[in-house]
């Protein structure tokens, strides 16, 4: 009786031999189990991957030198406000997407301290992030891009120094972009960052707002973002609430003979940072612990208000000078560019000021600026040699030059292929007098592992030097 149940299925979905779908009908149903690895029989799918790649090898005053340097502007987390892009370490990024029409799914992988030469765990993933992303098009209208998952939103990022003054996102959640009449956009997220049973962050809810303008010369963007903990782990009867408020915006421009400006300001807000996770990365801060340590001081778990201004200008000779010689005059400048940064931040806190040896107190200014000066000779038919220089000052407290360095780079490198270089890069330090382990926890941790270091004696390298590659795809 079975089997003639079944001859009777199999002989109306396949009459004559020939299957429903011949007829224009749904295909016939699937019945077996199928897991990721078996892959899928679907048409239409393109994969892609993208990916950032710094690879520096780095040695104490010379090629080979004895020793990697102990420096005050290269670990991400603890240098603070002192933290420059000149003798970055070694990081690894990778996104791996799949997209059919309109649709995407993206996982993202990363890893820093890569370990097999150091020998160290260091920062891995596995993987970082993972969303599904819609883009849904309104005729005549604009478009909508939606994000579910877990990913990264970046907001005010200042690329000279790798930061973010609105804040990067890390978050399990959803997103709308919305980009109406082709020039206004609205975009809305929502979200939060998982408990950390290891430390004192609880479950952190955020939330985002964008809106803004977009022209081919000129972009405008407000900010409003807000994360805080009302997760008081019982077993930690240390965890407290808190918030953390930020508002600000930016303006990018194209500038005619010149190149582009780009603005950030922001406000941030903070109440008890101590206690809020990793869902709101800001200001060389990966969570609110290190935003208390970098600015706003022991007292008050990390209670204050912060405002900081960003400026990034590119000027490229070549468009200045193309007026003036004509193409054929300025085609020796081609490839010559100068990029002028600073990045301003004040911070006011309930605590008074104690004196120059307490780094983090009330109404104190951090000032840093740089400039990188780079010739690429395209218009001598040199697509792969470069020459650049780079100079960086840092105050990290407006108050007392002591607290300040200088930094100043040359370099020497090859374009391999568009995306992908390697270069050389000699760097001397300048330091003033108090830019010591007292200061600086990468130092003092270093430092404090001998058991009897004298701290304010503990100086950071003066020389590096270091062969780097890099790529981007």
């Amino acid at each position: 009786m079975v089997l003639a149940c079944l001859t009777l299925l199999v002989s109306v979905g396949h009459a004559d031999g020939k299957t429903n779908a011949s007829s224009g009908a749904e295909k016939p149903l699937r019945i077996d189990p199928t897991f990721a690895e078996d892959g899928t029989t679907n048409s239409g799918w393109r994969f892609h991957w993208h990916g950032y790649a710094r690879l520096p090898l780095r040695f104490t005053d010379r090629p080979l030198g004895p020793r990697a340097p102990d420096l005050v502007d290269d670990d991400y987390t603890q240098s603070g406000f002192a933290y420059l892009r000149v003798n970055e370490t070694e990081w690894v990024e990778i996104a791996l997407s799949a997209q059919r029409e309109n649709t995407r799914f993206v996982a993202g992988f990363l890893a820093a301290n890569l370990s097999d030469w150091s020998d160290r765990q260091g920062t891995l993933s596995t993987p970082a992030t993972a969303f599904i992303e819609h883009e849904l098009r309104l005729d005549g209208w604009g478009e909508i891009k939606s994000r579910v998952g877990m990913f990264w939103r970046r907001l005010g990022y200042i690329k000279a120094y790798d930061t973010y003054l609105i804040g990067r996102v890390h978050a399990a959640g959803a997103s709308m972009r919305a980009q109406l009449l082709e020039h206004i956009i609205i975009e809305a997220g929502g979200g939060a960052h998982a408990r950390n049973s290891q430390e004192t962050f609880g479950f952190g809810p955020l939330y985002w707002w964008v809106a803004g303008l977009e022209y081919p010369w000129i972009r405008a963007n407000g900010y409003l973002l807000k994360t805080w903990n009302d997760d008081e782990d019982k077993s930690r009867s240390y965890t407290k609430t808190g918030e953390l408020d930020v508002m600000g915006f930016d303006l990018n421009l194209s500038i005619p003979y010149v190149g582009a400006l780009n603005y950030t300001l922001s406000f941030v807000n903070a109440r008890n940072t101590e206690f809020i996770g990793r869902g709101v990365e800001l200001l060389h801060s990966l969570d609110g612990k290190t935003l208390k340590l970098n600015f706003l001081g022991s007292e008050g778990n990390g209670t204050g208000e912060i405002q900081s201004q960003g400026l990034e200008l590119t000027w490229e000779f070549q468009r200045t000078l193309r007026p003036l010689l004509g193409p054929a005059g300025s085609r020796a400048f081609q490839g010559l560019a100068l990029d002028v940064y600073g990045l301003a931040t004040w911070v006011a806190t309930p605590h008074e000021t104690t004196g120059p040896q307490d780094l983090k107190k009330n109404d104190r200014r951090y000032v840093k600026w740089g400039t990188d000066l780079r010739y690429r000779p395209l218009g001598l038919g040199w697509q792969t040699p470069f020459i650049a220089f780079r100079f960086d000052r840092v105050i990290m407290d407006t108050d007392h030059d002591s607290l300040g360095f200088r930094v100043f780079s040359p370099r020497l490198g090859a374009v391999l292929t568009e995306g992908i270089e390697v270069f050389a890069q000699w760097s001397h330090y300048d330091y003033g007098d108090n830019i010591n382990a007292a200061f600086f926890d990468t130092l003092a941790e270093r430092a404090g592992r001998s058991g009897n270091a004298n701290l304010p004696e503990i100086r950071p390298d003066t020389d590096v030097f270091k062969i780097q590659a890099q790529a981007r795809w």
